[in-house]
C-alpha cells in the first residue's frame, strides 16, 4: 500500500526578529541622547542572508521566495516518485509549485487559495489509490474545522459513514451537554478544543 508521510516547510519567524533586533540595537548605540546619530559613520544594518530552499537560493524576505508565495510541504513516500507520478503532482489542482527531491521525497508549494488538507487529499487519492470517500471526507472535516476554529470550545464529530457534523460554544451553556451526547455514540470519532 502506498504512503505519504508529511513534513512542513518553512522559514522562521525568530530569524527575522533577531535580525531586526540586533539591527535596532546596533543603530540605537550609535545615537546620541538627543536621537541624533554620532560622528559621521553611516548607519549599520544587517543584511539579510539568502536562505536554500528546494527551489533555489532566496533572501528571506523576497517576495518571490516560496516560503513567501506557497505553503510549502515534503511529501515522503515508501514508492518511488517516477514521471508518472511527477506527472500527476504537476497537474493536481492547488500545486503552484512543484520538486523532486530524491527517489522518494518530493516537495510542493501550495498556492495561496487552497489548503494544504485538500490538497493531500487529492494527492493521497491521487497516488495511494484512496478513493473519492476519502477526499470528500477529508473535504467536509476542512469545512466544518474552518467553520468552528475561532470558538473558545468545538467538538467535530466524523462517522464511520464519513458523515462529519460539529457542535461550538456559541451557547456556552448548551455546549457540556451536547458533548455528552456526542461522546455517547459509537460510530464515530470526537475531536474537541477546549482555549483557555
Amino acid at each position: 500500500m502506498n504512503k505519504i508521510a508529511w513534513e512542513k516547510l518553512g522559514n522562521s519567524d525568530d530569524v527575522i526578529d533577531l535580525q531586526h533586533e540586533i539591527s535596532q540595537m546596533i543603530n540605537s548605540e550609535m545615537e546620541d541622547e538627543d536621537g541624533e546619530i554620532m560622528g559621521a559613520s553611516p548607519m549599520i544594518y544587517i543584511e539579510n542572508e539568502k536562505i536554500k530552499t528546494p527551489f533555489g537560493e532566496y533572501y528571506e524576505d523576497d517576495p518571490f521566495s516560496p516560503y513567501n508565495r506557497f505553503d510549502c510541504w515534503i511529501g515522503n513516500t515508501n514508492f518511488p516518485i517516477t514521471q508518472k507520478e511527477f506527472e500527476i503532482l504537476n497537474n493536481a489542482a492547488g500545486i503552484g509549485a512543484l520538486k523532486v527531491l530524491s527517489r522518494y521525497s518530493f516537495c510542493i508549494g501550495i498556492e495561496k487559495l487552497f489548503q494544504f488538507t485538500t490538497v493531500r487529499a487529492n494527492i493521497h487519492g491521487l497516488l495511494c489509490g484512496e478513493g473519492d470517500e476519502v477526499f470528500e471526507a477529508m473535504r467536509k472535516f476542512d469545512e466544518t474545522l474552518y467553520k468552528v476554529k475561532n470558538y473558545d470550545k468545538w467538538a467535530i464529530f466524523v462517522g464511520n459513514d464519513n458523515s462529519v457534523f460539529s457542535i461550538n460554544s456559541e451557547h456556552d451553556e448548551d455546549f457540556d451537554d451536547q458533548l455528552e451526547i456526542l461522546k455517547e455514540r459509537k460510530e464515530g470519532k470526537i475531536i474537541t478544543c477546549h482555549k483557555c
